[in-house]
């Protein structure tokens, strides 16, 4: 599996901020000016290999990969999970961070930087927040507890904590056209590509991959209850709002004899998200085994 750190910030500010309802592009966007600010001195030339704000934010595509080579960037190593504000603490700010990888060394950079934009102000009006606690939550996301109670069963709940924005066949998967097997490869193609650019550099064999996509058919759903959120951010760069509604709700699925291969990739899953906009909190999910 690919190691991962997550860490949990608190933070303390104004009672009644002016904020996005989705935080998550906020953070991200806040995030990387204090961390180029900080960590990257490169010419305008370009960056240098050892840029920390380029590994993290920009994240080259090495030139001898043999993944995404016509692509500009590599997925980033990082996950930034904002929590909804609390209405019995309204002047608190909670933000989870996760470090794929080998980007894990780089887990002070980030979290200072997470620290300054909060400090320099979010949102609108740009509200000032001070970090009050910090904590280490990998172990309460370690995703081989699924298992612990019942190991034996192949029957579970995949709940969508954050809108799925997935693509499959070329169409954004809706309530309508939600495809398990084409979300399992929407998962699959993403932990490949964090494994081989953060990991390990594992590339999988084409058989491998065909065999994974042949266990995904055999994967039944037996109760869905899904519906459509819709949420949009601003990006400063575009000058724009985009829209970033996607799928929430619960799948039922049994995995049967696929279980060995499908469900590592799931519980793996729980920390690389699925999707599009995954680096902003989108594509989460919690895995629930049943009897």
């Amino acid at each position: 599996m690919l190691e991962f750190s997550a860490f949990r910030l608190i933070f303390r500010g104004p009672e009644n901020p002016i904020l996005p309802d989705w935080l998550g592009s906020t953070w991200r966007g806040s995030m990387g000016h204090a961390l180029k600010s900080a960590c990257c001195h490169c010419s305008d030339g370009g960056h240098s290999t050892d840029c920390v704000y380029s590994q993290l934010f920009e994240t080259p595509v090495p030139s001898d990969a043999t993944r995404l080579r016509k692509y500009p960037v590599a997925p980033h190593p990082y996950i930034l999970r904002p929590h909804s504000i609390d209405a019995d603490k309204p002047n608190q700010l909670v933000v989870d961070a996760l470090l794929l990888g080998g980007s894990r060394v780089h887990s002070r950079h980030l979290l200072n930087a997470l620290v300054e934009a909060a400090a320099k102000g979010l949102g609108p009006t740009r509200a000032s927040y001070k970090l009050i606690k910090l904590e280490d939550i990998r172990p309460t996301l370690e995703p081989t507890a699924v298992t612990e109670t019942k190991p034996h069963t192949t029957r579970y709940i995949i709940s969508f904590l954050s809108p799925q924005l997935v693509k499959y066949r070329g169409q954004l998967m809706d309530c309508d056209r939600f495809d398990l097997s084409g979300w399992l490869t929407n998962l699959m193609r993403r932990y490949n590509s964090l494994r081989y650019f953060h990991g390990d550099g594992t590339e999988p064999t084409d058989t491998q991959v065909q065999s994974m996509l042949d266990a995904f058919q055999t994967v039944t759903v037996t109760q869905r209850d899904l519906r459509w959120q819709r949420t949009a951010r601003h990006s400063s760069r575009q000058q724009k709002h985009i829209d970033q509604s996607g799928l929430m709700g619960q799948v039922s699925v049994d995995l049967g004899a696929a279980a060995g291969l499908v469900l590592p990739l799931l519980m793996s899953g729980t920390y690389t998200h699925v999707g599009k906009s995954a680096v902003m909190g989108h594509g989460q999910y919690q895995l629930q085994s049943i009897s």
